[in-house]
């Protein structure tokens, strides 16, 4: 994902590959944080 400060980095764990495909985060903004759509909170 980018912005206009550049890329957001995002402290998931997870592997880049997946962090770079926005498929998996469908506007799923929680204040400030990003879920992935297959996150059950």
């Amino acid at each position: 994902m980018k912005t206009t400060e550049g890329p957001i980095l995002i402290d998931t764990g997870m592997p880049e590959s997946v962090v770079d495909n926005e498929d998996i985060f469908k506007g799923t903004f929680v204040e400030g944080q990003i879920l992935p759509k297959n996150e059950t909170g």
